[in-house]
């Protein structure tokens, strides 16, 4: 739930996998608009992380490995 307050509902082509597997197991998705991660962080980290760390939080937070920067 709370990584769905973030990134918002996952559609079908973000994470194909995860539809899949959440039809199997007759699981369904919340409906939620996703929030800035800035919004997030700032409210609990009072604006101390930079933009670039913000950046690179939200290059990592995907739902699709695909779509997620790598270590390299």
């Amino acid at each position: 739930t709370r990584i769905l307050t973030v990134l918002g509902t996952p559609t079908q082509q973000e994470w194909p996998e995860g539809h899949r597997l959440a039809q199997q197991k007759n699981i369904r998705f919340q409906n939620v608009i996703p929030t800035s991660l800035k919004q997030h962080l700032s409210t609990s980290y009072r604006n101390d992380i930079s933009d670039t760390a913000i950046d690179l939080m939200e290059k990592m937070f995907k739902y699709s490995t695909d779509q997620r920067i790598s270590a390299q």
